[in-house]
């Protein structure tokens, strides 16, 4: 079913759901990037996937901060019932834009906070937690188009390893024979706020 926005100059792009099953009824909440070139991510809800009712700005962007702009969300809940919203944080514009993977939690789907912790060179404001920043990768080298490549991120529970894990798209730093190319880089956290690399995934 084909789900208008409330205005129609968005589009419903790089969204989320989050399916409430166990609630009074079962309904679904939407999150996605918001229009340029603020890129906020915005929130609705709908109990149908017919109709879906505007509940506002989730996660507002913001100048001078890591997440000038905000693409693709991606939301976990947690055992203890704090949801984790991660999100491609963007600064700067064009081929030397930074992209990291910013974070907010909720109780409630409604009032997001941004947790205090930057585990990001030179990220100003909250919540940056992962920048793709591996020896293998093109994060911190300037002179490549497009090397702050760190987007897409997509979270998941590795419940046999009781861990969490992160697939984002990033760019390998190839040798010579090996040209510069896309890849999916993999994080692995015990708590959604500290990601230690893995490896990548030769795909995209």
């Amino acid at each position: 079913t084909y789900l208008a926005s409330r205005n129609n100059e968005d589009k419903i792009l790089d969204h989320a759901w989050v399916f409430h099953e166990s609630a009074p009824r079962p309904y679904y909440d939407l999150f996605y990037m918001g229009k340029a070139p603020q890129n906020n991510i915005i929130h609705y809800a709908s109990s149908d996937l017919q109709n879906i009712n505007y509940l506002g700005t989730a996660l507002s962007s913001s100048e001078g901060t890591f997440y000038e702009r905000q693409w693709s969300p991606n939301i976990v809940e947690k055992h203890d019932g704090l949801y984790y919203m991660f999100f491609t944080a963007v600064e700067g514009d064009g081929f030397h834009r930074k992209e990291r993977i910013g974070i907010a939690t909720s109780t409630d789907l409604n009032v997001w906070t941004r947790p205090e912790i930057n585990n990001c060179q030179n990220a100003i404001g909250n919540g940056c937690v992962y920048e793709c920043r591996e020896p293998w990768s093109t994060v911190g080298q300037e002179d490549i188009d497009n090397s702050e490549s760190c987007r897409h991120p997509f979270v998941i529970r590795d419940s046999k390893n009781q861990r969490w894990v992160m697939f984002a798209t990033t760019q390998y730093n190839g040798v010579p024979d090996d040209p510069i190319s896309e890849v999916i880089t993999v994080a692995y956290s015990n708590d959604l706020l500290n990601w230690e690399g893995a490896g990548y995934i030769d795909a995209t």
